[in-house]
């Protein structure tokens, strides 16, 4: 009889902790749920919601990465944000992002961009490495 009441106890006390884990994880949210913001115009020439929607159809194609933009974004199951700003002139770019833990609202990642308007999806590309590459380092909650 004791040797049941222990094992029930024991069972009901790992029930607990993975339902727990499961309901803080949740809470937190997953940094492989992505939101990309739109990416803020600062020059006269609107390029920032082209600039957001590319960014955003690259990093879907991300293995694992669940990416989503207003007015889709999917709430608490968001872990990270990726913001930023645009400002084009002519046939330059001058491009700020982040990326921010949305729980500690800790920045994991950011990095400023100069390049031609014709390399905007080598930078683009790369910002996706960059953010892949940070959202996976250790000690970043997943």
């Amino acid at each position: 009889m004791a040797i049941a009441l222990i094992a029930a106890f024991v069972l009901g006390a790992v029930a607990l902790y993975f339902a727990g884990a499961r309901l803080v994880k949740r809470a937190v949210g997953d940094l492989s749920y992505v939101a990309v913001l739109p990416f803020a115009d600062l020059g006269t020439e609107p390029f920032g919601a082209a600039f957001t929607q590319q960014l955003a159809d690259q990093l879907a194609r991300v293995e694992g990465l669940h990416v989503f933009t207003p007015p889709g974004i999917a709430g608490e199951r968001i872990g990270a944000v990726v913001e930023g700003t645009v400002r084009k002139s002519g046939d330059q770019l001058r491009i700020n992002a982040q990326l921010v833990q949305v729980a500690s609202r800790r920045r994991l990642w950011s990095h400023t961009y100069e390049s031609e308007l014709k390399d905007v999806a080598a930078v683009q590309a790369e910002m996706v490495r960059a953010i892949a590459s940070a959202l996976r380092q250790p000690g970043n909650s997943r």
